[in-house]
């Protein structure tokens, strides 16, 4: 059963706020129930786990080589909140952030609305994070998709060698310890943008209720 309603967009800076209509047919309503499960499920754990705070220590004496000092959450803090992302992380994943912006894109063609997933797929990504400060290993920037990716399959979801390699190999001068607190740091990132997309799915879910009544 397809879905239909409106939603409104208010904006903090008082500027009028924006309407749109849309309609989900059956196979993305589907999609937005199963990341909307998925979100709620991965923020109690996020609550669980007391959050994901990072921070990473950079220290320079002229001659001497670079020291660094890390604070991160504990591995089962963090082993806890990425089991519970990965049917949202993994693109594959029938709910996952990617498909479902794909998802809600389909349902309005409003500009606003394809505006505005594209901002929240820009702090998914690191995008905004790379806009303020670029972490970069050789040509690989750490603070991207790419990177990310990397370190997900080689050291979290999976153990490929390869790709582990290409952000923490052996002798680099900045290790997994060092590394790691930037990925959890764009962890963050997507479950800030996980958290604003599911906020609008959950009012699209809601008109189907509100119709039944």
């Amino acid at each position: 059963m397809s879905i239909s309603g409106g939603l409104r967009f208010d904006f903090p800076d008082g500027r009028e706020p924006v309407h749109l209509r849309f309609v989900i047919n059956a196979a993305d309503a589907e999609i937005l129930r199963q990341f909307s499960a998925a979100a709620q499920a991965m923020l109690a754990a996020f609550s669980r786990a007391g959050g994901l705070s990072t921070q990473l220590h950079v220290s320079f004496q002229q001659g001497e080589a670079a020291q660094f000092k890390t604070e991160e959450p504990t591995d089962d803090q963090r082993a806890a909140i990425l089991h519970h992302l990965r049917p949202l992380l993994l693109t594959k994943e029938p709910g996952s952030f990617d498909r479902t912006c794909g998802a809600v894109r389909r349902c309005s063609d409003h500009e606003f609305l394809g505006t505005h997933l594209r901002g929240l797929r820009d702090i998914y990504s690191g995008a905004n994070l790379r806009d303020t400060i670029v972490i970069s290993k050789g040509d690989l920037a750490l603070n991207s998709e790419a990177a990310f990716q990397h370190w997900l399959n080689g050291f979290e979801y999976h153990r490929e060698a390869d790709r582990a390699a290409a952000v923490a190999g052996k002798g680099d001068l900045l290790s997994l310890e060092v590394v790691r607190p930037i990925f959890i740091m764009m962890l963050n990132e997507k479950i800030k943008a996980i958290v604003l997309l599911g906020q609008i799915i959950d009012k699209m879910l809601d008109c189907s209720v509100n119709n039944r009544r």
